[in-house]
């Protein structure tokens, strides 16, 4: 959520949505340390119209093996799976 964020912060001076997570965080880690063994974070993103991003989260390792969902979340604030938020 705090990638989401920071899109919505990083769009009106850009004019664009941030590519990834390094330029979006800059040189902070933007991935919680407690979160790194568990889900894989990626962003993508479409020029539009309109401009679009959804940011990924990806389980791996031991949460690639169960019932762990891939979790997203949206421009427009749309997370999914919605029973997994």
């Amino acid at each position: 959520m705090d990638g989401a964020q920071r899109q919505q912060q990083y769009f009106p001076d850009n004019r664009i949505f941030a590519p990834d997570l390094a330029t979006l965080f800059g040189s902070t880690s933007p991935v919680p340390s407690e979160v790194v063994p568990y889900y894989t974070i990626t962003i993508a993103t479409a020029a539009g119209p309109p401009p679009t991003f959804t940011i990924t989260a990806t389980p791996k390792g031991t949460q690639a093996t169960g019932t762990e969902a891939t979790l997203t979340i949206d421009q427009s604030g749309t997370r999914l799976p919605a029973s997994a938020w």
